[in-house]
């Protein structure tokens, strides 16, 4: 069992609010891959966490760090953040608003909630949802994120700052830590390759320069980027895997293979300016070398047994 209080205990309250919602974001992008954080800002519009479009159907999540309960300060900061968000021309609809606390609420603040939000729901048309406590704990059982869990809580871990604690929460979630840049010999016997040519792509000279490419900037932002450029890879790199999983999902059983790797690379370059723009000096290079990373970590691959494939690969 989790107890989000400790994070305040632990990071002060202005720290425990930036890991929170660190928290959450990783949290909806397990559920929704292609979900994105938004940076602290006086200009957020309510938002923390978001699924969707702006010029779209939106859902948004709102975390809130309230550890001592919902009294009248808090209810107030709850519905400022709900008319900052409704209010906005920028977002088109918000199909449904979650807010995010860590902590499960009393009869009272149960009653207000339920209250509050039925009246909302029915003035907006808009779906109202709660997280609470037992929800984050279902979370930190996940596999994939009890490690970012265990950061956030220090759990047989010490950092120094709030930041680096975020910034080992993102590790957490993205890629393994890279001491050296790959040799062309290593690059030629990488599980990447060997998982292309099981798909029958024979000549990949193109995907280990992406591959490599994709490298350089890895270790450039987690060796030397800010917190921002750390957190815009860490979600640039979700949403590329959320773009090979949607054409791997669609192409299976009978569209797996080079027609597989010839789609996703399209897709990649089709939305290189759209749905997979970022903050990153990354280019179409950059985003297919990261299709082939999550490959190399064995998350990704382009035949049906491609997860068999790297476990067999790991033992050989």
């Amino acid at each position: 069992m989790i107890d989000l209080r400790m994070l305040r205990d632990r990071w002060s309250e202005e720290g425990a609010r930036s890991i929170f919602a660190a928290l959450v974001t990783h949290c909806v992008r397990f559920v929704y891959p292609s979900a994105q954080a938004v940076r602290p800002d006086p200009g957020d519009e309510g938002l923390d966490t978001f699924v969707g479009e702006f010029d779209d159907e939106l859902h948004v999540y709102q975390a809130k760090y309230f550890a001592d309960g919902i009294g009248a300060a808090q209810k107030s900061q709850i519905r400022a953040s709900w008319r900052s968000c409704t209010g906005s021309k920028r977002f088109k609809k918000i199909a449904s608003w979650t807010l995010c606390v860590p902590i499960e609420l009393s009869v009272d603040e149960h009653t207000w909630w339920q209250g509050w939000r039925k009246k909302q729901a029915n003035a907006y048309g808009c779906q109202i949802e709660l997280w609470g406590l037992s929800r984050f704990q279902g979370f930190s059982c996940q596999p994939t994120l009890t490690e970012i869990f265990n950061h956030a809580l220090e759990r047989g871990r010490t950092h120094a700052t709030t930041d680096e604690v975020v910034s080992g929460m993102r590790g957490a979630a993205g890629p393994r830590a890279l001491k050296r840049l790959p040799t062309e010999d290593h690059l030629v016997a990488a599980l990447f390759v060997k998982k292309l040519e099981a798909a029958g792509w024979l000549k990949h000279r193109a995907a280990r320069t992406a591959f490599y490419n994709f490298e350089l900037l890895r270790t450039a932002v987690e060796q030397g980027g800010s917190v921002t450029e750390q957190a815009a890879l860490v979600d640039m790199r979700e949403r590329v895997y959320g773009l090979w999983e949607h054409a791997y999902n669609e192409a299976n059983p009978n569209g797996l293979g080079r027609a597989l790797v010839a789609e996703v690379e399209k897709r990649v370059r089709s939305e290189h300016n759209a749905s997979l723009k970022c903050s990153l000096p990354a280019g179409e290079v950059h985003k297919i070398g990261a299709v082939h990373d999550w490959a190399d970590l064995c998350q990704a691959g382009w035949t049906l047994d491609f997860e068999a494939f790297s476990r067999e690969s790991a033992e050989s």
